[in-house]
């Protein structure tokens, strides 16, 4: 996969694999249907890659500086419970799949 080609990353809190895994195997598919032509693909795998690990490595690691810190959890616990908030924007900062038609 795209991710074989990255260096390794230290990221606890988002570090399941098998997410990545879908997310890159459904890239690919989808880059393979539009060319044939291996280097452009390798070349978009990487780029895309790359800017979902942008986003996905800072939240995850601001998430685990939170969960490490009691104190700072009781602090935002009441703003991260409110019912107007919903999962949706956590999962489009650490790049987890929310819907797709």
């Amino acid at each position: 996969t795209a991710a074989a080609a990255l260096p390794m990353r230290n990221d606890p809190v988002g570090g399941e694999g098998i997410g990545l895994a879908l997310w890159s195997g459904a890239r690919l598919a989808e880059l393979l249907l539009e060319t044939e032509d291996l280097g452009v693909v390798r070349s978009r795998i990487a780029t895309l890659y790359g800017r979902r690990l942008r986003t996905r490595l800072p939240a995850c690691r601001a998430a685990a500086e939170i969960l490490l810190r009691p104190r700072l959890l009781r602090a935002l616990w009441p703003a991260l419970a409110m019912p107007s908030l919903t999962i949706r924007p956590w999962y489009a900062l650490t790049g987890k799949l929310t819907s797709r038609a």
